[in-house]
């Protein structure tokens, strides 16, 4: 395979792979999509070092072209995995009350979700000021349907959170709720845009900024499809 055609492929691969992270945001979320995006992007080099005979100084700049599409998908790979890694550090293992979830847990599992509420409502009752309660109770609502009462949970979970990086992957739950069930994409870059005039040094802010441009770009995107 020749090398140009090669460069010619990463860069479409890299430019097809980072579009669709910055404006399908539904898609760029599963990590499904991003390893496999990586994986395609490490067989690609391999088979750029196959196709090669020898590095010539005009190769380098060809090669920094076409890898060049990549970065935007990078770079959103690269907040993910970090995103990723602060939710594994809130886990249950971390909390102060792990053993007083297990009922909960199990109802929820079973699909009672109305049994998993009330135990979860009592668990924040006990011990009000654990944020985890009342993201758990969040997700039920989600899958109930109910957005409106999921927000205000994770409202209520921001309340009793004391890290600003664990408020921030909050504010994002918040704003990915607006987006997704109900479609008020403004009202989610407010979400986002106000808690990083709050906390204009929280740790994630680059990433934030990133979600935030996604969204502006969606919403343009929009407009002009309905124009």
């Amino acid at each position: 395979m020749k090398f140009a055609f090669v460069i010619l492929l990463i860069a479409a691969a890299g430019a097809t792979a980072s579009y669709v992270a910055w404006r399908l945001e539904w898609i760029a979320r599963k990590p499904l999509f991003r390893w496999s995006g990586l994986g395609l992007f490490v067989v690609l080099l391999v088979v750029m070092r196959l196709s090669m005979r020898e590095l010539r100084p005009s190769d380098v700049l060809l090669i920094v072209m076409g890898c060049i599409w990549w970065a935007p998908f990078l770079v959103l790979f690269a907040a993910e995995v970090i995103a990723g890694a602060t939710r594994k550090a809130l886990s249950l293992d971390d909390m102060r009350v792990p053993p007083a979830y297990s009922l909960a847990e199990a109802a929820a599992a079973q699909k009672d979700y109305d049994q998993a509420l009330r135990l979860y409502h009592e668990i924040a009752v006990q011990h009000p000021d654990e944020p985890e309660t009342y993201t758990r109770m969040a997700e039920i609502f989600l899958k109930l349907n109910l957005p409106e009462d999921a927000i205000s949970c994770f409202r209520d979970a921001m309340a009793h959170e004391q890290i600003p990086a664990n408020k921030l992957l909050l504010v994002f739950a918040i704003a990915e709720t607006l987006v997704e069930r109900k479609k008020d994409v403004p009202s989610a870059i407010r979400e986002i845009a106000i808690f990083l005039k709050e906390h204009p040094e929280v740790e994630g802010r680059q990433y934030a900024e990133a979600r935030i441009d996604r969204m502006v770009a969606q919403l343009a995107g929009q407009d002009k499809d309905e124009a």
